[in-house]
């Protein structure tokens, strides 16, 4: 579509076959809500269309983090959907709780998102502790530009997005003893991918100095006693239930067998890269929900809030 000033936008697959051309690279939600309502809702209207349940024929669930939403921001949400896309009606769900019913047992969730890490401890069907940190997936793209840019090695362009994600994801690994790893001469992946050759031979230590941050938070500046793992620790020893790692930041290289490591697999740790696990808990909620209301066999749609990336499923 076009703005006001005759710009064109792109969202999706099509954004990131024109990335080159691109001025600027918009995140739908940004500091947990949207800068640009009208254009937030034209990227729903892109996530809609086509797709099997039409929203006029739809309920909808929004796994929502009550961390990350005001009320006007839930209001203007609540709007959007119900009033501009008619869904037939719509309920939200707190993501940690979500997590809990797909479990169907006592957990704990470490949910990475972009800029911040979420732990909520789920017991006896519902929620004993929860706090963050703000660091996240991000907190470690941003630390490897950084070491890049050192290495004289500028990727800071919109089109540049998609190779810093893969560099993080592909090329880069958690040592799992950092003061021991650091001092050695070989720092190649344990499975290298045929990826950037040229910049695989000039990577060293930063392969594993950028994952370190989400253990080492001072690394990027933060004034934090909490790395992931500690935080993780605090909040689970003598816990006794499953540690459920949601979020594609968990993804890389090593960073679950650090966690395990630390537990010595005294706690069972499942990892959920793509959040699965609060979608299939928004359709056992709104499921029961419907069957509560006397409707059965309808579609419906999850969304999860707030994220970089607007992530929705039907069913």
């Amino acid at each position: 579509g076009e703005d006001e000033t005759g710009k064109k936008r792109y969202f999706g697959d099509e954004a990131r076959e024109n990335a080159e051309y691109c001025t600027k690279l918009w995140c739908p939600v940004q500091r947990d809500e949207p800068p640009d309502w009208e254009a937030f809702e034209q990227l729903l209207e892109y996530c809609f269309d086509g797709m099997q349940h039409p929203p006029e024929k739809s309920y909808v669930v929004v796994v929502i983090s009550s961390f990350s939403v005001n009320k006007g921001t839930f209001l203007d949400l609540r709007r959007i959907l119900l009033d501009n896309f008619e869904f037939i009606g719509g309920t939200f769900i707190e993501s940690s709780v979500a997590v809990g019913l797909a479990q169907n047992s006592d957990c704990i969730t470490v949910e990475m998102e972009d800029y911040f890490t979420r732990i909520t401890r789920i017991a006896g069907n519902g929620v004993d502790y929860t706090g963050q940190i703000p660091i996240g997936s991000q907190t470690v793209s941003e630390h490897l530009r950084r070491l890049l840019a050192a290495r004289g090695v500028s990727l800071l362009g919109v089109e540049d997005y998609d190779t810093v994600e893969r560099i993080k994801l592909e090329m880069c690994y958690c040592a799992l003893n950092f003061e021991e790893e650091i001092e050695r001469s070989s720092f190649l992946h344990p499975e290298e991918p045929d990826f950037l050759p040229e910049l695989g031979k000039l990577l060293t230590k930063e392969r594993i100095l950028a994952p370190e941050v989400l253990f080492n938070p001072s690394m990027m500046g933060f004034d934090l006693d909490l790395g992931i793992d500690t935080f993780i620790e605090k909040v689970g020893t003598g816990f006794g239930h499953p540690v459920l790692l949601i979020g594609k930041g968990f993804s890389i290289s090593k960073v679950c067998d650090r966690i395990r490591k630390l537990f010595n697999d005294d706690l069972e740790i499942k990892l959920d890269a793509e959040g699965i696990g609060g979608y299939n808990g928004a359709v056992v909620y709104i499921n029961a929900c419907l069957r509560s209301a006397g409707a059965n066999g309808v579609g419906g749609w999850s969304m999860s809030w707030p994220l970089s990336r607007i992530r929705n499923r039907g069913w």
